[in-house]
């Protein structure tokens, strides 16, 4: 991991292999942290770019993380006219969401995910959903069901940044990243 703060220091950080990148993050913030040395903007591959890890950069340390997210991959990004998360209104405060047709959600639960963190699970009522006219855009299942970050800063925080990454500003902003690999892989054959 490479990350060049607003003095230009250069700290690189290497772990094992089975060490998951975002892992190592928080450390390497709270080090810099003690040498009063924290970036404002901090350079980084996918294998950083979580929403947990978005959100508490800012939250914390006031750290805007620039690097592309993994891509939203459910059934619904397959076909622009399928209905997104972006189409339904959250309100995390009540604990419900309204789907494009109108209709209020009926389950607000956490579960863990498929390694064992947490999630949000969000149900609608299956008679509604079934008679729905926009079921087709909405989902293959009888009923619709959103799996969502289990709190809503993280959640939103990805969001925003997926939006961010598909603009013509972050892939000039991100363009820097790939001098700085330059830069040390150049280093790295000189050692």
């Amino acid at each position: 991991m490479i990350l060049i703060n607003q003095t230009f220091a250069l700290s690189v950080t290497a772990t094992s292999a089975t060490k998951p990148d975002g892992d190592v993050l928080e450390d390497l913030h709270l080090r810099l942290a003690e040498k009063k040395m924290l970036p404002n903007q901090h350079f980084v591959d996918k294998g950083y770019v979580h929403a947990e890890i978005i959100a508490k950069s800012q939250d914390r340390h006031q750290i805007d993380i620039v690097g592309p997210a993994f891509p939203d991959t459910s059934w619904s990004s397959k076909d622009a006219e399928r209905f997104d998360h972006s189409d339904f209104n959250i309100d995390w405060e009540s604990k419900s969401v309204l789907c494009p047709a109108g209709e209020k959600s009926r389950d607000w639960g956490n579960i863990p995910d498929r390694h064992g963190k947490p999630s949000l699970r969000i149900r609608f009522p299956l008679p509604v959903c079934r008679s729905c006219l926009l079921h087709a855009q909405c989902t293959p299942s009888a009923a619709k069901v959103l799996i969502l970050r289990p709190e809503k800063q993280s959640y939103e925080a990805l969001q925003e940044n997926r939006k961010r990454q598909e603009t013509p500003e972050f892939r000039a902003l991100y363009a820097k990243r790939a001098g700085i690999e330059g830069t040390v892989a150049r280093v790295g054959t000189n050692l």
